[in-house]
């Protein structure tokens, strides 16, 4: 068979694949939010090269890490109860109303304290690193975190609700308000622009979607599903889980978001410019990794004895389109990186290795996810934390020595062992049943 007849065979397969895939809702819920991830990241790739046509990388590398900061006080402060609202929101019923309030205010008030706490400590620990030169700057950063924790929270609930058409738009509207803002606010605003364009559309995201869920999408999933209080979680239950789970998700999102903290301490603040550009294209497709992750737990806490057979679709179906990708960032990372100028081009070797991490990071995801959906907390917070625990210290040995490349090659590592280890044994997440 010639190759343009294979060629061929395989293009009028494309209907049929895509028809499979939208009648699968494990599939079509993950790949709605991996539209999300798609269009953040596309997104996010020209906003991160307009701020740096518009600010100088010094100002890109001080608001970078203020937003990274953000984000990982935000992943602190929510308690993991995102992951908890996607395993316990579809069984809630008539109390899911009241489940994703208590989550809100419990969520909403610890990152007010986390953050404020933050802004009054950080000058203090650290006076080198100055995110904030006035109270409303350290006000800005308060209100920030808090409508960040929220944020994520949100999204949350709408995977468990099932309303995940609602995330790409959502998401998408998030990311292009951002990219106006920072070129309005390039001049007025020529230190904290990068951070005020964030501050503005992530509270109008909470405002206007959180109007959403409780004036129509909760009270129609209490009407559709009410669940018998026996179905319906527990609070302890909820608790168990989010206190077995909290201290993993603080690892992975330390793992990610102290990376470019650790640039500026090594390189200065320059350096994390590239740094920065380089993360946000290679975590959008790490970010497929993780919907479809959620999908997994959405479609399977409820009935488990597919989930062997859902952990193996997800990664097959997701490896095939995830590879051609890496290959392409690979492939085209410096001339990508070059058209903003030689401080981001120096990032080319980093974008490249963070691309590749994304390969075995299917894997770590999806064994993670698959342990939820057990309730194997133990077993997510152990790999969690060693993650966090490998990236940020191979970083610090490979940083001095190969410059932003170590980080890339710090982090490919990390996934490759972790990978490795649950692929060895895997008797820690599938179910022996189907192994």
């Amino acid at each position: 068979m010639s190759l343009t007849t294979q060629a061929t065979n395989k293009v009028r397969h494309i209907p049929r694949y895509v028809a499979h895939t939208l009648r699968t809702p494990l599939l079509r819920n993950g790949h709605l939010l991996t539209l999300s991830s798609g269009l953040t990241g596309a997104i996010g790739l020209a906003y991160w090269a307009v701020t740096a046509l518009r600010y100088d990388p010094a100002s890109v590398g001080r608001n970078s890490a203020a937003i990274s900061m953000m984000m990982l006080l935000a992943g602190i402060a929510q308690l993991d109860l995102s992951t908890a609202m996607v395993r316990f929101v579809p069984g809630a019923g008539a109390g899911t109303r009241r489940m994703v309030a208590y989550t809100y205010l419990t969520a909403g008030g610890l990152g007010v304290l986390i953050s404020t706490g933050f802004v009054v400590l950080a000058p203090l620990v650290s006076p080198g690193v100055t995110y904030f030169d006035g109270p409303l700057a350290g006000a800005a950063f308060v209100v920030a975190t808090t409508a960040y924790t929220l944020f994520v929270i949100q999204d949350g609930v709408l995977t468990g609700l099932r309303r995940t058409a609602w995330v790409p738009v959502e998401n998408a509207a998030f990311s292009a308000v951002k990219v106006g803002l920072v070129v309005l606010l390039a001049t007025a605003m020529p230190e904290h622009g990068i951070f005020v364009s964030w501050l503005v559309p992530v509270l109008a995201a909470v405002v206007i979607v959180g109007g959403l869920l409780f004036g129509r999408a909760i009270p129609r999933h209490q009407r559709i599903e009410p669940s018998g209080d026996e179905d319906r979680p527990a609070a302890r239950d909820i608790a168990r889980f989010v206190m077995t789970g909290y201290a993993g998700a603080v690892c992975s999102m330390a793992s990610m978001t102290l990376m470019p903290i650790l640039v500026i301490e090594v390189l200065g603040v320059e350096a994390n410019a590239g740094f920065a550009v380089a993360w946000v294209i290679a975590y959008s497709l790490h970010l497929v990794n993780i919907n479809m992750g959620s999908s997994l737990v959405v479609e399977t806490a409820g009935d488990r004895s597919g989930l062997a057979r859902c952990c193996r679709q997800v990664i097959s179906h997701i490896g095939r389109l995830l590879a051609p990708a890496v290959l392409v960032v690979v492939v085209i990372a410096p001339y990508l990186l070059g058209l903003l100028g030689p401080a981001y081009a120096a990032a080319s070797g980093a974008l490249r290795l963070l691309s590749l991490g994304a390969l075995p990071h299917l894997v770590v995801v999806i064994a993670v996810n698959a342990a939820r959906v057990q309730r194997r907390m133990s077993l997510v917070f152990l790999v969690q934390a060693a993650e966090c625990v490998l990236a940020l210290g191979l970083g610090w040995l490979l940083l001095p020595r190969m410059g932003l490349t170590g980080v890339g090659l710090a982090w490919l590592l990390t996934q490759c062992a972790t990978a490795g280890f649950l692929v060895l044994r895997r008797d820690l997440w599938l179910p022996e049943e189907e192994r």
